[in-house]
């Protein structure tokens, strides 16, 4: 029995990969993306990053800023949120383009919350 019989069987096998993809990709864990990166930040759960701050509206405002960010090709322009000196901490870093937002979401993913709380993965709100 076909799964979706209204498409040429060669579909099946697209079906098939697409299904075995999607099951690959849950079973590693978080997704990458901003909403999981700015979870991650600012939950009192997680990071808590900026304590004090209203932990919905500090995330709501990363997820904005990382999903604008990635609609800009770009690349990283100097930006590295492993090293501490890549941007200027006098004013808050902006993540500006899509390899920007792409690097940060992943330094925070794989980033302990004391170092983040520390400054590494600048962006997102986190400075």
């Amino acid at each position: 029995m076909r799964l979706f019989p209204s498409l040429p069987a060669a579909s099946g096998v697209f079906v098939t990969g697409l299904i075995a993809l999607t099951v690959g990709l849950s079973a590693c864990g978080d997704v990458l993306s901003c909403q999981n990166a700015c979870q991650k930040a600012y939950r009192d759960d997680q990071c808590n990053f900026g304590a004090g701050l209203v932990d919905d509206d500090a995330a709501q405002d990363c997820t904005i800023e990382c999903e604008n960010a990635l609609r800009t090709n770009g690349d990283l322009d100097g930006y590295d949120p492993d090293d501490l000196n890549s941007v200027d901490r006098s004013t808050t870093f902006e993540l500006k383009n899509e390899a920007q937002a792409a690097s940060w979401m992943q330094c925070v993913m794989e980033t302990s919350c004391d170092d983040i709380n520390k400054g590494f993965c600048p962006g997102g709100g986190i400075n």
